[in-house]
């Protein structure tokens, strides 16, 4: 599957690189691991996420990018 083929409902899936059913083992596989006491477990979840990002970053080829939009009122 090329980046240009990819419709917004795969998207999920590709995170990972992987289909939908090996994305949820390796959800329950990081939700397994991740230690009960707080905050080692948000810790270990921020970790995790780096890590993630760093790998789709480097199989893109390029950094990864995020924005943010808000509307209305920003002090609700």
């Amino acid at each position: 599957m090329s980046k240009e083929s990819i419709s917004p409902a795969d998207w999920r899936g590709t995170i990972y690189g992987k289909h939908e059913e090996e994305s949820m083992n390796n959800y329950a596989e990081i939700q397994a691991k991740a230690p009960a006491a707080e905050p080692e477990r948000q810790y270990y979840f921020i970790e995790v996420c780096r890590q993630k990002i760093q790998e789709e970053s480097r199989r893109l080829g390029r950094p990864l990018t995020f924005c943010v939009t808000t509307f209305g009122c920003r002090t609700v």
